[in-house]
């Protein structure tokens, strides 16, 4: 095996590789509120002006769309934006009531509508912010969750919070503003009508074909808008649709009385004119709400687990414990009020026809078809994608394969493929390089590595910290079995804690040993080479009385990175070391300080890139090297962005009377009982606290492999990604991305390119496990007798060229699972 050279940078998150889009046409998608798919006929029959709507459909396709449940606004337009199910986006009404946060989001409130927390449910991701981290810009005209800071970003223009006065014209005249600027390449625009009028007056009704008519006038005005602009014409896609449809109701005669069957009872409600959620409280028990309005004429109602799958509208801790829904066109009384000038209603079941938005699309990009099409509301999220050259989409539930019918040109083969695993969820989008890339900053080192060997996703240990995550790193072992369990802990046995600021103790060994672990430069000076290693964390300490050969001492930040490498080129140039480790504290510090989507952080990346340059280029300048390393890049953990004032839990205030030994990060907190206070009392303190996450050590799920060690404290808590947890007096101040938050969360997740003589060049982004980096060095250095680990040599042989010997990989199996013992 070649030598190798092992450089690791803090980097934040997964740099993925980021193909140019060769698209250059633009896409506008309009969302008419409440549009039923057969308006345009209706409309048509009775003699009403649908010129624009008849050019779109005759030049693209029109469509009956089969939206989602619930057939609401606000869970309707997000699953447009998201491409997700109501139950998989979260957004689960117009109103309704989320149990962990003990609060009711309130369509009606337009400063509820603005948290962040609404819209950021199981890494929902709008397609505004998907075609941002691509690179480019989004104008966002009043749709459902674009005044929110989702995830804490925004589209760079926006029209804030929702204000009904604004003509459609109007609205056009803005998105067009924005759109005719080379760096806009999308924009979305919401409008109330017919919905509004539907409501009134009913889905039949003359104010109703008045709407229509005032919605073709406003999109004959876009289409003349955009072909006297020269910029836009010819080469602007349109998909204009709605979220729902409508039916005729009667205030009177067709409504369900559910409030005088419940109105003795405690209960919190989820409600809309056509369904019911009751959550228990108090004294009231689920059965007792159950019973009281099952049988209900007009009226199905289940048990949460009960409800149908079909309607994708159950698995979401959201949705309430007993549902209702009414019969299509009856109307559900939940209060004293009664229906009054309502006279259309949408939310009842999503197969009933009535219920159905109309789609009508077409452009460059847009195939001409005849009929009438079904085309599925998940679905716009990829379609859009596609014309846009959106190749990492979140994971969604819509599937690109059901779009290509309606696209002019397939996209190749390879965006099929790469998309498909975004959209199913086994890669993960991440977005350093990406928008690096997009904002023309320099990552061409990074560039020539992944082009010439491979990327990868790396699924991290926990927790995702900086000393734990780089002593998994070296040793090949889940945190629970390498014992550096934190970058601040507790150690009962020693009576001491580990403080990664204090240097001196930081250089004890007893923190390193635990469990008999082994630094992969003991490893490979174990089989008799030597090691550089360049201010690793346990590097500096005598691990079972040994040191690298080559080592730079206690860590000292100000090292430039060019310094660095010099250094290690200076050791690897010489024919007894094989092997070196390199740590480098960017874009880390400029995530915490500026947030991970600031400039300093780009700022940063172009510095590490320009780094990794300079070591490309040693390389080849030095003979003895030249062809013969093998250059693995990845990180510790990711970052995502905090609110120092806003995202704040405070737990201190639940725990300062009490006497206990605290492990803190401002993502998790570990706490000890000390004194008079008991493990229990330090749980009940802090159990229920808003976005944490709260366990007895016994019951840390296992995934984490953080668990079984005396280092973990007896209780331990975590907060939700993005919320740091308040355990001193201090207030936070200057800290505005984090980490240390749970390993499943994808801004945890950090990057991984390698490139060089033994290893493998593979297409696309790659999963990769944190703790096989031990024995994927090991191969190619081989290094037949490792350390008993958690990794698995298994897992790293696809991304080897050339696959060791049966002999080799059997002998090195069994020193990895402490069957023999080196």
């Amino acid at each position: 095996m070649s030598s190798a050279i092992f450089g690791y940078l803090l980097a934040l998150l997964l740099i993925s590789h980021i193909t140019p889009s060769t698209c250059t046409n633009k896409v506008i998608f309009i969302s008419f509120d409440g549009f039923r798919h057969d308006y345009l006929e209706m409309a048509a029959k009775a003699g009403r002006n649908i010129s624009a709507f008849d050019q779109i459909r005759q030049q693209g396709f029109q469509a009956e769309v089969q939206n989602v449940m619930l057939t609401l606004t606000f869970p309707s337009h997000y699953a447009m934006a998201t491409g997700r199910n109501v139950e998989n986006h979260g957004l689960v009404g117009n109103k309704f009531y989320d149990e962990v946060l003990n609060l009711t989001y309130k369509y009606t409130e337009p400063k509820r509508n603005l948290e962040g927390e609404w819209f950021e449910y199981g890494g929902a991701e709008p397609l505004w912010q998907t075609n941002e981290r691509h690179g480019h810009r989004t104008c966002v005209f009043q749709w459902v969750g674009s005044e929110a800071r989702v995830h804490g970003k925004m589209a760079f223009a926006t029209s804030g919070v929702y204000k009904d006065g604004y003509s459609l014209k109007w609205r056009v005249d803005r998105v067009l503003d924005f759109l005719s600027q080379p760096e806009f390449n999308f924009c979305m625009l919401y409008y109330n009508e017919p919905d509004k009028s539907g409501h009134r007056y009913g889905p039949n009704s003359k104010e109703v074909l008045d709407a229509i008519e005032l919605v073709n006038d406003g999109m004959a005005y876009l289409l003349q808008r955009i072909e006297q602009i020269p910029s836009l014409k010819g080469k602007v896609n349109f998909v204009v649709s709605a979220d729902h449809g409508m039916t005729e109701v009667d205030p009177i005669n067709r409504v369900i009385d559910a409030y005088s069957k419940i109105k003795t009872f405690s209960y919190k409600g989820d409600t809309s004119p056509a369904s019911i959620g009751l959550w228990p409280q108090k004294n009231t028990t689920l059965k007792e709400l159950y019973d009281a309005i099952y049988g209900l004429p007009n009226l199905s109602v289940y048990y949460k687990n009960e409800i149908p799958d079909r309607y994708n509208f159950k698995n979401n801790r959201r949705i309430a414990p007993v549902f209702g829904i009414a019969d299509n066109g009856y109307l559900v009384k939940t209060s004293t009020n009664v229906y009054k000038d309502l006279y259309g209603m949408h939310g009842y079941d999503n197969a009933e026809p009535d219920m159905h938005p109309f789609l009508v699309a077409f452009g460059p990009d847009i195939k001409k078809m005849d009929g009438i099409q079904k085309f599925y509301q998940i679905d716009l999220y990829p379609y859009i994608c596609a014309m846009l050259g959106l190749d990492k989409p979140n994971k969604i539930d819509g599937r690109i394969s059901r779009t290509l019918p309606f696209l002019v040109n397939r996209p190749s083969d390879e965006f099929i493929s790469q998309f498909q695993l975004y959209e199913m969820g086994i890669l993960v989008p991440h977005d350093y390089l990406e928008v690096a890339a997009g904002k023309g900053r320099n990552i061409s080192a990074f560039d020539q590595i992944r082009k010439q060997g491979f990327q990868a996703e790396v699924q991290n240990v926990m927790l995702t910290l900086t000393f734990p995550s780089h002593y998994a790193m070296a040793t090949g072992r889940n945190v629970e079995n390498h014992g550096l369990v934190g970058n601040t802990f507790y150690d009962e046995k020693l009576k001491k804690t580990y403080q990664y600021t204090d240097t001196r103790r930081n250089i004890e060994s007893e923190w390193f040993e635990y469990g008999g672990s082994e630094p992969l430069w003991q490893t490979n000076e174990r089989h008799g080479h030597r090691s550089c290693v360049f201010q690793w964390v346990g590097s500096e300490a005598r691990v079972h009385g040994k040191m690298a050969f080559a080592t730079s001492g206690v860590y000292n930040g100000e090292y430039s990175l060019r310094w660095r490498i010099d250094r290690v080129i200076d050791f690897l140039s010489r024919p007894e070391f094989n092997f070196c480790m390199l740590y480098y504290n960017e874009p880390d510090s400029s995530g915490h300080r500026y947030g991970p989507n600031s400039d300093e952080v780009l700022n940063a990346i172009e510095l590490v890139n320009d780094g990794i340059a300079y070591l490309l280029q040693r390389i080849e300048q030095t003979p003895s090297l030249r062809g013969m390393v093998n250059v693995v890049i990845s990180s510790d953990h990711g970052m995502t962005q905090v609110d120092p004032v806003n995202k704040v839990i405070d737990v201190y205030s639940k725990i300062k009377d009490l006497s206990y030994i605290a492990d803190t990060s401002p993502g998790s907190i570990g706490l000890w009982p000390n004194g008079s206070s008991t493990i229990e009392q330090l749980h009940d303190a802090i159990m229920n606290t808003l976005h944490l996450s709260v366990y007895y050590k016994d019951e840390i799920p296992e995934r984490y492999h953080f668990k079984n060690n005396r280092r973990i404290a007896p209780v331990f808590g975590i907060a939700d990604n993005g919320y740091m947890i308040k355990y001193s007096s201090k207030d936070y101040s200057d800290l505005y991305g984090m980490h240390g938050y749970d390993n499943a969360e994808p801004d945890m997740h950090p990057f991984l390119v390698a490139f060089g003589p033994d290893i493998k060049k593979m297409d696309g982004i790659q999963k990769f496990y944190q703790i096989d980096l031990y024995p994927y060095i090991c191969a190619m250095l081989g290094l037949d007798k490792p350390n008993r680990i958690d990794g698995r040599i298994s897992r790293t042989l696809p991304f080897l060229v050339n696959r060791p010997s049966d002999e080799f990989i059997s002998q090195f199996q069994l020193y990895e699972m402490g069957i023999l013992v080196p």
